[in-house]
């Protein structure tokens, strides 16, 4: 998230704190819920990055708390976005479970009126965003005093993503899902969750919304991460018509001998810009568990990566 012209926020889920011995991570690594970065930069280029958690001793904490009384066990921050001079960030609202599977029960969002400052210091208001059984704000996008969403419903990969539109004045009062209104297959727009338009398939839960100026062209990414395939779509209008998904890249590490999954493939709108191409990041995880993650042939992955896309 671009915070200003001369700070990047990274937004990180589950995150491991520890060091790397014999080309591995050690034993002393520690699973925290969520963490976050600031890119600073130098004539728009990267000039330095501070990461930055809670710690207790030689104990780390998560850098986003769960307040008393907040739906889930924990947070997964994913997207955000500035308005009115206030940072917003929406987070997954997780449960915990014994088999590390993923028990998404509801959808959180964040205020922050002192962004610039050192996050150690930010002050965050929490509340409870009241949408459930799927995710709405997969990718975010802020144009006409309208914040969009892309999201849907529902717990397979198969579902479309739909449309939704909400004022930005309205999310200044702390309001709820229960505002939004989706575009509808009569080029309208409703509160009807239902009737909502189907953008284009599959759904994701972590991407975003670029608009390439010079194309004059709205662009996006989606995935299904079992299939480690990162897949690109485009429109002329936040409401479409979407391209169908166009598969543009296999995640090349899948020959390990645990399973894996890829996912948060999205598009990075300030370095894009800069390097007229897409700048797009990735993670790969261990699906179904971590103690691979522990071994040489797991050290490779559950980091960021990046690929540059040209378009002809």
């Amino acid at each position: 998230m671009i915070l200003n012209d001369k700070k990047i926020l990274w937004l990180f889920g589950d995150t491991l704190i520890g060091r790397t011995e014999k080309k591995k991570r050690g034993s002393d690594w520690n699973l925290i819920n969520n963490s976050v970065g600031i890119m600073e930069l130098r004539d728009g280029e990267p000039n330095k990055m501070n990461f930055f958690w809670q710690c207790d001793g030689n104990i780390s904490f998560s850098f986003f708390n769960h307040p008393d009384k907040m739906i889930g066990d924990y947070i997964w921050p994913t997207n955000g976005t500035i308005l009115n001079k206030k940072l917003y960030i929406f987070a997954m609202a997780v449960n915990a479970t014994l088999d590390n599977s993923i028990d998404l029960i509801g959808t959180v969002c964040l205020r922050i009126d002192n962004y610039l400052d050192n996050p150690m210091n930010w002050k965050t208001e929490y509340w409870d965003f009241q949408f459930s059984g799927g995710v709405i704000h997969a990718a975010l996008y802020d144009e006409n005093e309208y914040l969009y969403f892309l999201g849907f419903h529902g717990k397979k990969p198969s579902n479309h993503m739909i449309l939704g539109r909400m004022n930005t004045d309205e999310l200044g009062e702390k309001t709820n899902a229960s505002r939004i209104e989706f575009f509808q297959k009569n080029k309208t727009w409703d509160n009807d969750f239902y009737r909502a338009k189907p953008m284009f398939k599959p759904c994701n839960t972590e991407s975003n919304i670029y608009f390439k100026k010079d194309l004059e062209t709205y662009f996006t990414t989606t995935y299904t991460p079992k299939n480690n395939e990162l897949s690109l779509t485009w429109a002329k209008k936040l409401t479409g018509p979407w391209s169908a998904p166009l598969p543009i890249y296999t995640i090349p590490v899948q020959n390990k001998n645990f399973p894996i999954n890829s996912y948060a493939m999205r598009i990075h709108p300030w370095i894009s810009d800069k390097r007229g191409k897409l700048i797009i990041s990735y993670a790969t995880n261990e699906y179904g568990g971590m103690d691979h993650l522990f071994t040489e042939d797991g050290m490779d992955i559950y980091r960021p990566y990046f690929i540059e896309v040209e378009l002809s």
